[in-house]
């Protein structure tokens, strides 16, 4: 079982597979999880091999870290302010809603450089 201590901040993850579209196989599998959002670096997965099992094939089971997040997690990333009122970011200018990987998109998190400012506030 793969748990996540804060996975309700998880809002945008990958997983690949280094053979096939399951996690087990009896000749054995590699999982690949990628997280884009939050950005910053996130914790290490913890996997609870007692609650895995294989008819054929012993389970065994190793999480490693391949690439540490370098991002921080900021209130509207540091390029707006929260409007506490509503919850949502007030972007500065030249800043607007992204999609986590820095492109627009509906995060409303002031991550998105818009530098014809089409978004964002005067």
């Amino acid at each position: 079982m793969l748990t996540v201590t804060w996975l309700h901040r998880i809002t945008s993850v990958s997983v690949t597979f280094s053979t096939g579209t399951s996690a087990c196989s009896s000749a054995g599998n590699a999982m690949t999880i990628t997280f884009y959002s939050p950005s910053g670096d996130v914790p290490l997965l913890s996997i609870s091999a007692a609650t895995l099992t294989h008819s054929t094939a012993t389970v065994t089971t190793n999480v490693v870290q391949t690439t540490q997040g370098t991002k921080e997690d900021t209130i509207c990333n540091n390029r707006g302010r929260c409007d506490e009122d509503t919850g949502t970011c007030i972007c500065s200018l030249y800043h607007a809603s992204s999609n986590g990987l820095g492109d627009f998109g509906v995060l409303d998190d002031c991550g998105a450089v818009d530098s014809f400012m089409t978004h964002g506030e005067l």
